[in-house]
């Protein structure tokens, strides 16, 4: 059926399992298997860079602007969704060294300050009452407030509320399902979603991620034409924070006319709706398994002790503190190689002259892709337990944990791989020892299973546990917010 029709490509999204589908079709039928007409999914690691690498030149498929997005009525292409290599490095080029590891960590007190609240949160709504929480969801609203801290300074209020704002998270999941379903036939998209006729009789709203971004970047853009900022308690204006946003409008005014205004739009909506769905699912991975997996937490809570005894972590942990446990560094990179976050083959077209791979000859325009699921599952290179939980297989020696690397495709890989990589590993360095340091976690009814379905992002619900405090750690972290909440006022 495959090849005849893309209704096949349909079929298998619309169960929400494609994922596993591609791990069980390479197991199969070997490392190249064709899933449509013109879709060809590629299972083997090694080939990777043939299709991804930096010298690569396969542009990506129309799968991608289905997920073009409206603004004010008008669409925005973004840096993720294009086809154009041209336009990606036009977008990209301003912008690009914002995002490097050593910038990112400029913007730690921000993370810092999110930290605190959502560990407050925690203390105060479960911790202290014993009522059960859904992890799943306040994962994703610390995701979201941290990235809106480092974008704007200013949090979007999840954490603080407890809840969706503006059904703002349904909204991408909603906007997942669609990209996800119509991207398998692509010309649909025309007739629903950007039908110009349908648009001017019925506009498209913005969402209230663009809304959100939209309306911060105007407020900021208002202060500084008429130079208004707060006044603190001294009467003396309060000099704007540094902030993605601000460097932004740095790259803007120095570009000038090159850079058009609809790139900043496309800039801030970019951050906002990548940086929250995928690294809450990383995050959800990483206390799942760690939390099913009793011998892994207990030597991660070990090597924080030791840590701790040693005066090694601050109050509020450090990217650089994280980063140095080794075990814990491990567990992380082993929960994101077991549920990476995206479920579908990242599509690219095979330019002229073809292309071989493994012995296969796929002709010009073929759509060929890797499924990080089916990369980062392969039995040849991870081994027999490939669907195993086995941290330590990261510990084995530093060849064998870059050859390990090579495979994960975590953040996509080449010139168009995630601009928000470093952003995301440091909300989940910092966050997750931070948790396991201030509370005690347990399943409210470990016979539960999480549910998870692959609609482009393979989310996970249904993750209640139940938060008990560590009086020590939560004296001390307690006193250092108490601090920080002075120093702000």
């Amino acid at each position: 059926m495959a090849g005849f029709t893309n209704l096949y490509r349909l079929q298998r999204v619309l169960t929400g399992k494609a994922h596993l589908l591609d791990i069980s079709l390479h197991r199969k039928y070997g490392s190249v298997v064709r899933l449509g007409p013109n879709l060809v999914s590629i299972g083997d690691p090694l080939a990777i860079p043939t299709i991804y690498g930096i010298t690569a030149s396969l542009p990506k498929s129309s799968f991608y602007p289905v997920n073009f997005t409206y603004s004010n009525g008008k669409l925005i292409p973004g840096i993720f969704a294009t086809t154009s290599d041209v336009l990606h490095r036009q977008m990209k080029r301003p912008i690009a060294s914002f995002y490097s590891m050593t910038n990112i960590l400029a913007y730690e007190p921000l993370v810092d300050d999110t930290i605190r609240v959502f560990v407050d949160q925690l203390q105060e709504r479960y911790a202290l009452t014993g009522t059960p929480c859904d992890l799943s969801d306040w994962l994703q609203y610390y995701a979201f407030d941290v990235i809106g801290a480092v974008t704007f300074s200013t949090r979007i209020g999840f954490l603080e509320r407890g809840r969706d704002i503006d059904n703002a998270m349904e909204g991408i999941w909603r906007r997942f399902r669609y990209f996800a379903l119509i991207g398998q036939i692509p010309w649909l998209d025309w007739f629903w979603d950007k039908n110009p006729i349908l648009n001017k009789i019925f506009p498209a709203k913005s969402s209230p991620i663009a809304k959100f971004a939209m309306q911060l970047t105007g407020k900021r853009l208002e202060q500084l034409r008429h130079n208004s900022f707060p006044i603190n308690s001294n009467s003396d204006p309060v000099t704007p924070k540094r902030d993605l946003l601000s460097s932004f409008l740095d790259a803007k005014a120095k570009a000038g006319e090159k850079v058009p205004d609809w790139y900043l739009t496309s800039w801030t909506i970019s951050n906002l709706l990548a940086g929250s769905d995928t690294t809450a699912i990383y995050l959800r991975s990483v206390f799942y398994y760690l939390l099913r997996n009793p011998t892994s937490l207990c030597r991660v809570l070990d090597e924080l002790k030791l840590a701790e005894d040693e005066k090694r972590l601050s109050a509020i942990i450090s990217y650089k503190e994280s980063k140095s446990l080794t075990y814990l560094d491990a567990c992380i990179k082993e929960a994101g190689r077991l549920h990476p976050s995206i479920g579908l083959p990242l599509e690219r077209v095979v330019p002229r002259g073809g292309l071989q791979i493994n012995g296969y000859y796929l002709p010009e325009g073929t759509i060929v892709g890797v499924n990080a699921w089916a990369s980062q599952h392969d039995m040849t290179l991870f081994g027999r337990d490939a669907d195993e939980w086995r941290p330590e297989r990261w510990l084995v020696n530093a060849a064998r944990s870059s050859e390990l690397d090579r495979a994960m495709m975590l953040f996509g890989t080449g010139h168009r791989s995630c601009l928000g990589k470093h952003i995301a590993l440091v909300e989940i360095y910092k966050v997750v020892p931070q948790i396991l340091r201030n509370f005690e976690i347990k399943w409210a009814d470990p016979s539960r299973d999480w549910k998870t379905e692959n609609f482009w992002a393979v989310r996970q619900t249904n993750m209640e546990v139940v938060f008990c405090q560590k009086p020590a750690a939560l004296e001390q972290e307690t006193q250092a917010a108490r601090k920080a909440k002075e120093c702000v006022s």
